[in-house]
């Protein structure tokens, strides 16, 4: 949808004036620049009415299981859940730490 956005912003470019002194006055600049803008809000709230779901470690975290297992499902085949479920319980041993962008880059 924000491609659309800058297509249309592109064409409606063909109408700027190209006359120096009508430049000056025109208003268009701001209708190229504010359908552009449209589309990008447009796409940003769809973005975020359809793809708001939450990660399977948060989920973990929080003890929400059954909204763990949909998303698990979501992700994995059904039959591969309870694996990888048992997975996640092995390696969050509870002793975590944070770990800096040195130390993930160099430390190993």
């Amino acid at each position: 949808m924000i491609i659309t956005g800058i297509f249309i912003g592109s064409l409606l470019g063909f109408g700027v004036p190209t006359d120096t002194e009508e430049m000056k006055t025109s208003e268009f600049w701001r209708v190229m620049f504010g359908i552009q803008g449209i589309f990008g809000v447009v796409h940003l709230a769809l973005f975020l009415a359809f793809f708001n779901y939450d990660t399977p470690k948060y989920l973990k975290m929080t003890n929400q299981e059954e909204k763990l297992d949909a998303v698990l499902k979501r992700i994995y085949h059904a039959e591969d859940v309870a694996m990888v479920k048992t997975s996640m319980n092995e390696n969050s041993s509870g002793d975590s730490k944070d770990v800096g962008f040195k130390d993930a880059l160099f430390n190993r």
